[in-house]
């Protein structure tokens, strides 16, 4: 009896044995098969994508295929090793972050630690450099403003000294255009007084006002007043009436026919015969010229 259960319990042990095998060979078999089973479907869509590949290229030929399938394999490629070059730097630029990070932390604790123990020589250190900037800052500042004031000031002078010419010229100007009014209505008062001489007088006045308007247009404004201040008092030519009244000097020649009735000393030159008085500018105030004083000698006054 003993023998048989030995037996029976020996191969009910066998048995257990060879099922564990047995289904460890079925568990390999399922592993073969779903293998298989990947393998089969990859070959289909292989043969789908195929089968696509065949009917888009009707009507292109296969180089060009092969051409475009190689160079789309080169591009991934090419992506693939910069995807690899951008992890590596991005690896690097979170090491190099961590190490900044690092630093900045023992930094901030060194700070701390040191305003908590009040130590007096960084404060000073501290102070010191915000002094230092401050200043230079402030250096930096004064002499902008220096610079902006000498321009202001070189600004400043030139204005004045356009404006000062600007009048200069307008009163000189002026002067000369009194003279001009002075002389055309000597001609006038000379026309009207003696209408016998105007076919004589004509061609001469007609020359000397052209010479004169020429002379005035040609020399500058200062040039002639300081030739009209520095010349000598010289007579017109005899035969010529005089042109208008011009200071020169400290006398003013007026033509006689304006001085021919006037009461006063009048000073002609001997031997000549001139139509042109000397008077000085205080005789002429002294003498009662009506209309003429106020009008066409007021340049003079």
């Amino acid at each position: 009896m003993n023998c048989s259960l030995e037996k029976v319990l020996a191969d009910a042990k066998l048995l257990v044995e060879r099922l564990r095998n047995h289904d460890n060979a079925a568990e390999m078999l399922i592993e073969q098969t779903t293998s298989l089973n990947k393998r089969v479907e990859a070959m289909k869509q292989y043969q789908e994508e195929i089968d696509s590949l065949n009917q888009v290229a009707r009507h292109r030929p296969r180089s060009s295929l092969v051409l475009g399938i190689q160079q789309e394999n080169r591009q991934i490629r090419e992506l693939q090793q910069e995807n690899k070059e951008l992890r590596s730097s991005l690896d690097e630029h979170q090491s190099a972050l961590e190490l900044i990070m690092t630093k900045y932390r023992e930094q901030v604790f060194r700070l701390l630690m040191a305003s908590k123990r009040e130590d007096p020589a960084i404060v000073t250190q501290l102070k010191e450099q915000h002094t230092t900037e401050m200043q230079a800052h402030i250096d930096k500042i004064n002499e902008m403003a220096s610079v902006m004031r000498k321009a202001i000031e070189v600004d400043e002078g030139r204005t004045c000294e356009d404006e000062e010419r600007i009048k200069q010229l307008e009163l000189e100007n002026s002067g000369l255009r009194e003279l001009l009014g002075i002389s055309r209505e000597a001609f006038l008062i000379l026309k009207r007084e003696d209408p016998s001489e105007n076919t004589s007088l004509s061609p001469l006045l007609s020359s000397a006002d052209v010479s004169l308007r020429k002379m005035y247009r040609l020399l500058p404004l200062t040039q002639l007043t300081d030739s009209l201040r520095t010349t000598p008092p010289v007579a017109c030519r005899p035969g010529a009436p005089s042109l208008s009244a011009v200071a020169i000097g400290g006398e003013i020649f007026v033509p006689d026919p304006l001085l021919s009735r006037q009461s006063g000393r009048q000073d002609r030159r001997e031997g000549d015969k001139s139509s042109v008085v000397v008077v000085s500018r205080a005789q002429l105030s002294s003498m009662s010229l009506v209309g003429l004083k106020h009008e066409r000698v007021r340049g003079f006054r």
